[in-house]
Order: structure tokens, then sequence, then C-alpha cells
């Protein structure tokens, strides 16, 4: 295909047609074909800002990728991958959680290795979650925290901020 009216960059949807959802191409398609631009600057980036229109979403709706065999499996897995030109890069989509935290050596380990690898990731980012949160019970409730961790909390309590503010303090 091709998007912009003037620069006419090349995109190249890559997929298995059994395989992939065919909305999620024929929407792909569309939004490609309804781009109403001179030229795609940032190549990828722009063309992914026309296609998925994130609006106030945080969360990525595309994963990039520069390695081939990360977007081999993707389109064995079902997925679009979407090639730019003037881009080293690929897009793959849609995404989700699963894939951000996936990591392309897993397919290198033995599958025991790879799952136990993954899990600790996921392990990892809850506890980035939850540890501040419970860091800040445990110093707003003083009664809650056993003798082995009475190293925690703050050292003088600053009445005119509330704890959460004197978190960097500590």
């Amino acid at each position: 295909m091709k998007a912009g009216t003037r620069s006419k960059t090349g995109v190249c949807l890559c997929y298995i047609e059994d395989i992939l959802d065919p909305d999620l191409l024929n929407i792909v398609k569309k939004e490609i074909e309804a781009i109403d631009a001179d030229s795609i600057t940032a190549a990828d980036q722009g063309l992914v800002e026309y296609i998925t229109g994130q609006g106030y979403n945080p969360f990525p709706f595309v994963r990039y990728t520069e390695r081939p065999d990360v977007a081999a499996v993707h389109i064995l897995e079902g997925y679009l991958v979407i090639i730019v030109d003037t881009s080293p890069s690929v897009i793959i989509t849609p995404t989700t959680l699963f894939n951000h935290v996936q990591h392309p050596e897993e397919y290198r380990q033995p599958p025991g290795v790879g799952t136990l690898l993954r899990w600790m990731r996921f392990f990892g980012i809850l506890i980035s979650f939850l540890i501040v949160p419970f860091w800040l019970l445990l110093v707003e409730h003083q009664n809650l925290v056993p003798p082995v961790l009475d190293f925690i909390g703050l050292e003088e309590e600053l009445e005119d901020f509330p704890v959460f503010v004197q978190i960097p303090h500590c």
C-alpha cells in the first residue's frame, strides 16, 4: 500500500491469511487508505498516530521490533506486522500487556525457563506497584509493623506535610 499523497510512503502489511482476524485487517487497511497528508513523517510512528487515534489512552496499541525472528513469531501467532519504508523497525499490532513483558530470549530457552523468567518479570511489576502503598500503610499505622521491620518509618515527622510528600526524605 501507499500512504501520503505526495510522499507515497510504502507500507507493507504482513500476515497469514487464515490466522489473522479479517476484521482487524480491514480496519487497518481502511485507516491507511484514509490518511490525508502530504507525507508520513517519522515513518512508523507517524503511521501509528494516523492509524490508532490513541487519544488519552496511556497504554500502547502497537509494539515495535527490529528483530526479524520476533516479527516472524508474531506473524505465526496471528498478529499483523506492518513494515513502513525508511524505518528500521516494524509495527506489531494488536498488542497486550503480555506482549510488552515478553522478551525475545524466551524463545531460545527451554519452555520451563522461559516461563519462569516471564513470571519473574510479572512478579517484579506487581511488587513495583505495591511496595510504595505497602510502605505508606506501615508508616501511617505503626501498630501493624512487626518488630523485625521497626526500621520502616519516618525519622522525624513533619506535621505540616502529609506522609506521602515526605517519602523522598526517608
